[in-house]
């Protein structure tokens, strides 16, 4: 079960005021900037160890192996931190159309849902037509009073 949790300066907005704040949209864009902040570090770190390698490999040749492994860890991690970076950027756009998108498709469906259950309460039941058509049936023929 999500909870809610509550505080003033949270709540600005018209549809936050005087009750309960949920966190399922805030967790849910945290999570997807997350993940893809991870994923894309991943591949940049994993992706440029091949572009590193060389460099590792010059400098085993000319016998420097400190060197050769700053040089590697160096730019598979600086290729890491900027692909994370990139993905933590495309991670924000994409929660943030994400909740767009959920909202306006959870205001529509309020909306349907509303206007079918005020329907429903216009349209008179069965029993209530038969009542109605069964007393149209007795003024017409003069019987009101029974």
């Amino acid at each position: 079960m999500i909870r809610g949790s509550y505080s003033p300066e949270r709540n600005s907005g018209p549809e936050k005021k005087g009750g309960v704040l949920s966190e399922y949209y805030q967790l849910r864009r945290t999570a997807i900037k997350d993940l893809l902040a991870y994923c894309a570090f991943l591949v940049g770190f994993l992706g440029s160890a091949p572009f590193a390698w060389r460099y590792l490999a010059l400098e085993l040749e000319r016998g420097s192996l400190v060197r050769g492994l700053w040089y590697f860890f160096g730019i598979v991690f600086a290729a890491g931190v900027f692909a994370g970076t990139a993905g933590l950027c495309a991670g924000i756009v994409i929660g943030w159309v994400w909740e767009r998108y959920h909202r306006r498709r959870r205001r529509e469906r309020q909306r349907r849902r509303e206007a079918e259950e005020k329907k429903e309460m216009e349209t008179p039941s069965a029993t209530t037509v038969d009542e109605l058509a069964a007393q149209r049936e007795r003024k017409r023929r003069g019987l009101t009073g029974i």
